[in-house]
Parts: C-alpha cells; sequence; structure tokens
C-alpha cells in the first residue's frame, strides 16, 4: 500500500485539490490556523493499483460533520493519546476507504530534508519523489523521479 498525504502532494497541472472537493461530501470548511489555510488535511492511499480517501482531518462551519462513507468525524483534543500526529483542535474520519476515480498525474514527496520545515510541498526539498499516473482511480505508472529533484 502506497500512502499519500496531500502536505506531500501536487499534481502536473496544479489541481492539487480535484483529488479531494469538499462540497462533494457537504463538508463547509474554516481555516483552522495560518499553518493551516485550507481547514483540512487528507491522507490517500493506493491499494491493489486503486485510489482511495483513507483519512481526513478537518475544521467545519458551523460545526456539521456529516457521515462519509459510513464513517463519522471524532473531536480530537489535546488529551487524546490515540491520535498520533497533531491535530488537537480537528475533527477526524479514519479509514474512509472511499474508492476515488481520479484522472491525473501526480508527484510525492517522501523523506523530507534534514531541516526542511516548510508546510507547502516543494519537489527539490525531499530525499525521495516519485510520480504517480492515474486513470479512473486506477494506478497506470508509477515512476521514482528522485534524480530529477536532487539538490546539486
Amino acid at each position: 500500500m502506497i500512502d499519500i498525504v496531500t502536505d506531500y502532494l501536487d499534481s502536473m497541472n496544479q489541481k492539487k485539490y480535484e483529488l479531494f472537493k469538499t462540497e462533494k461530501y457537504g463538508l463547509n470548511i474554516k481555516m483552522f490556523s495560518t499553518n493551516c489555510r485550507k481547514g483540512f488535511v487528507v491522507a490517500f492511499a493506493v491499494k491493489e493499483n486503486n485510489l482511495f480517501l483513507e483519512n481526513l482531518w478537518i475544521n467545519c462551519e458551523p460545526g456539521i460533520y456529516p457521515k462519509i462513507n459510513g464513517i463519522e468525524a471524532k473531536y480530537i483534543d489535546d488529551f487524546d493519546k490515540k491520535e498520533t500526529s497533531n491535530y488537537a483542535g480537528f475533527h477526524v474520519y479514519k479509514n474512509i476507504s472511499e474508492r476515488l476515480y481520479f484522472s491525473e498525474t501526480v508527484i510525492i514527496g517522501k523523506e523530507p530534508y534534514k531541516g526542511y520545515l516548510g508546510n507547502t510541498f516543494a519537489f527539490y526539498k525531499y530525499n525521495q519523489v516519485f510520480e504517480l499516473v492515474f486513470e479512473n482511480g486506477v494506478l497506470q505508472n508509477f515512476s521514482d523521479i528522485s534524480d530529477t529533484y536532487k539538490e546539486s
């Protein structure tokens, strides 16, 4: 399984959020902080060459969180020891496993360079960079393009 998190993802045509459209799910997002202006973090997975929406951390106005693929959102507070990532104040949908039918080329980065603290994706700031080509949510091609973006 390949995990894809949008913080480390971009598409060739700058259609980053074509993968996940909040309005499709009836979510009215609000900015969480200046560090999360879009109001959500979303994780995707590729399982058996198919693209899935897996997890979603989100803030909505006016506090309405409809079920997604039968999954209810759970509020994360500061004391939630089960939540491994630091998303206190968000609501989380875990293990959504909804099949997506996205057609596009995306680039993902893995292992940011030591000291890189950016909260936006920059291909050249990662040790490993991969290109994934999807057609109707089916992975058509997976290429390691790390050498293209290595710092000299």
